[in-house]
């Protein structure tokens, strides 16, 4: 039931040289100052939910030693925020395409990871032979906090990035959408890899998995500001371009 979709630039000629290729689609990115960065905004997104989504098995079990069926529990959790952000963002911005919440929907995502950290690092000790299954993970008013802020983090980023995604789609030129689009895919995953490589080397150096979170809830803060205001010279001109 998916409609055809013509070519956006049917003389378009395809380089088969791989790294000339993805420097290329890069490159056209920043033709476009406010799609570059917004594609950078994007991106940080990503190093924020990887990072965090791939120390929570770590934390779960070190921490609050729980088992498996606890960490699948956090996994639904933070991706049903994810949905409901995603969801709340047609009834919150009344169709309206704009990033003026950025800067504060960043910063409601630094403090409920800081909440998180806190949260975490002051729950009372538990024999680590005693792991948590679901039911007493749940019933444990200890993690009702924890789970609170999993959600509120999930649900905040999915109200931060929709827009991105959004403003990123509509700005591009129509010849170019689908090349700004792998260049986004392209850069998501350099950052992703360029964190998890630092990650490697924190705790290699006896870092700990809560000390990331609350690293990365600090770092987002003043990372959201800086891409925002990049952003912020076009802002009045995407809500009037949207608006058309």
């Amino acid at each position: 039931f998916i409609p055809n979709a013509p070519a956006g630039d049917p003389k378009l000629k395809i380089s088969f040289n791989l790294f000339r290729g993805t420097v290329g689609i890069i490159q056209k990115t920043k033709e476009i100052p406010l799609v570059y960065w917004t594609i950078i905004g994007i991106s940080w997104f990503w190093v924020i939910g990887c990072s965090f989504i791939t120390q929570l098995p770590v934390l779960m079990r070190e921490y609050l030693h729980a088992t498996e069926g606890c960490v699948v529990l956090v996994f639904l959790l933070f991706s049903i925020g994810l949905g409901i952000g995603s969801f709340l963002c047609h009834k919150f911005f009344k169709e309206k395409v704009t990033l003026e919440y950025m800067p504060y929907l960043g910063a409601l995502i630094s403090l409920f990871m800081i909440d998180f950290y806190i949260s975490a690092a002051s729950l009372p000790s538990q024999p680590t032979q005693s792991l948590s299954t679901v039911l007493q993970f749940i019933q444990s008013p200890y993690n009702w906090r924890l789970m609170i802020d999993i959600i509120a983090i999930s649900i905040f980023s999915g109200l931060f990035v929709v827009p991105l995604y959004t403003v990123m789609q509509i700005i591009s030129p129509s010849e170019n959408c689908s090349r700004i689009i792998a260049a986004n895919n392209v850069l998501n995953a350099g950052f992703m890899v360029a964190s998890s490589v630092v990650i490697s080397l924190f705790l290699a150096g006896n870092g700990n998995t809560l000390d990331i979170i609350l690293g990365l809830g600090l770092l987002n803060i003043p990372v959201v500001t800086m891409v925002y205001h990049r952003i912020k010279p076009w802002h009045q001109a995407v809500s009037l371009f949207c608006s058309n």
